[in-house]
């Protein structure tokens, strides 16, 4: 194990990998190495072709990216046509038939910092909101 992590440290000098195995399932985490990873070194997650989904599934996935709320969603097979990754290179790929799981995520002490809040339409700002983290949570 310890040899594992050690190759997944040297895959990227902003991100690394971190596992686990949960019954049957072996879960990869994404975690910066430092605090401004996602500045220097963005992630970005495309997802094309969704749908249809069900009424649930739908309003999961609303309340989760609409509002943030700490909610697991799941969106089985077939119901994303695809998936493209961009950001480092071992990171960086389309797929396609995959199921998509996200959970809510760990809360940082980034309470107090400056934020600015952007609307991207494709690769143009369509707006940005200058702000400060007042309260962070999960989601």
């Amino acid at each position: 194990m310890t040899a594992l992590g050690g190759q997944a440290g040297e895959l990227d000098e902003h991100w690394t990998v971190d596992f686990a195995r949960q019954d049957d399932t072996v879960v990869h985490t994404l975690r910066g190495k430092h605090p401004r990873a996602h500045e220097v070194s963005p992630i970005v997650i495309t997802m094309s072709g969704i749908g249809p989904l069900g009424p649930e599934q739908a309003e999961a996935v609303r309340r989760s990216l609409g509002y943030g709320l700490d909610e697991k969603v799941v969106l089985p097979r077939g119901a994303v046509g695809k998936m493209t990754v961009t950001g480092p290179a071992f990171l960086a790929r389309e797929h396609q038939d995959v199921e998509m799981r996200w959970h809510p995520a760990e809360a940082a002490p980034l309470a107090g910092m400056d934020a600015d809040l952007v609307f991207v339409d494709g690769e143009q700002v369509t707006a940005s909101y200058p702000g400060t983290l007042q309260h962070l949570g999960r989601g």
